[in-house]
């Protein structure tokens, strides 16, 4: 019974709760009416945002579903998980709409939702040993991307595909990337519209003005819009950048003008950013798929090629 409470409870937590509620009746005013046009139908509803859960299941009254999540030191709040519980309405959109989700949820299942925070170097062996002990202590595990696929060759999660509820063809499941980390038709983790940090994720590219008007740059701004930017371009547009200053032959930071300066990890995020594919699957066959980048990167003193 406990198995299938939290998968069918899973389900609601993942989808956001995006059923249409009921429309409320119309107060009979007839003068109103003779002015109005009849209406003749109503307007459709996309089936993709329906979650097409069961309607007012209080089955699960008193039910408390906890998700155990990992937690920053102060140092990195800004990708603390924000998106699973908080106690109270403060004003903050993301803060006021967790809030709103999850009241709606008790109003509509009769359940409360309840976070357990653990310290991110600490998480996954904590989450091992509840695992291997049988313990219940949590519904639902949410963990760094980077530790998803090790657990699940450890045969620690659940496939979701086999969640009767959960439906991943709905307009809140990231279409793209469950294509990507479906493996023979298993799907060990999900991302969607409830991943705020995925979202918080995102790189932005800064350009200095007087550098690209120096070197010749074309208008950057134009040829994003024209959608003509790659990385190609940005490879070209960085060697022509590029200057030699102290006129040693070498590039030596601090003394020289370079073309692109990014962190250590941002040649992963290129690649994910580049539409192309690190590995499929091919007649049962991983084919897997190197690329080079010849990027500079930069970290204190050190300037090496990766």
């Amino acid at each position: 019974m406990k198995k299938w409470i939290t998968w069918f409870l899973l389900a609601a937590m993942l989808t956001g709760l995006t059923a249409c509620g009921d429309t409320a009746e119309p107060e009979n005013d007839t003068a109103a009416a003779e002015t109005r046009p009849a209406e003749t139908e109503q307007a459709e509803v996309d089936p993709a945002k329906l979650d097409e859960l069961p309607t007012d299941n209080m089955e699960h009254e008193g039910y408390t579903f906890t998700i155990m999540s990992y937690d920053f030191p102060d140092a990195a709040i800004a990708w603390r998980v924000a998106d699973i519980y908080t106690e109270e309405l403060n004003g903050e959109r993301i803060n006021d709409a967790v809030f709103e989700r999850n009241l709606a949820m008790t109003d509509r299942f009769g359940v409360t939702v309840a976070q357990n925070l653990v310290n991110r170097d600490t998480v996954l062996a904590e989450f091992k040993q509840l695992v291997t002990a049988g313990d219940d202590a949590f519904d639902l595990f949410q963990c760094p991307a980077m530790s998803q696929c090790s657990l699940a060759a450890e045969g620690y999660l659940l496939d979701l595909a086999k969640i009767e509820y959960l439906n991943f063809d709905k307009a809140w499941w990231d279409r793209s990337a469950m294509d990507g980390i479906s493996v023979g038709g298993k799907i060990f983790h999900a991302f969607g519209d409830n991943s705020l940090n995925s979202k918080k994720a995102t790189l932005a590219v800064l350009f200095n003005k007087s550098l690209t008007e120096k070197a010749g740059v074309p208008d950057l701004y134009t040829t994003v819009k024209e959608g003509d930017w790659t990385l190609d371009l940005l490879s070209a547009y960085a060697e022509q950048i590029a200057m030699d200053v102290n006129g040693d032959g070498a590039r030596t930071y601090g003394d020289d003008i370079f073309g692109v300066g990014v962190e250590h990890g941002v040649a992963v995020w290129a690649f994910s950013s580049s539409g192309l594919t690190t590995f499929s699957i091919f007649q049962r066959r991983f084919q897997i798929q190197v690329h080079a980048f010849g990027i500079y990167v930069f970290q204190s003193s050190d300037c090496t090629r990766r």
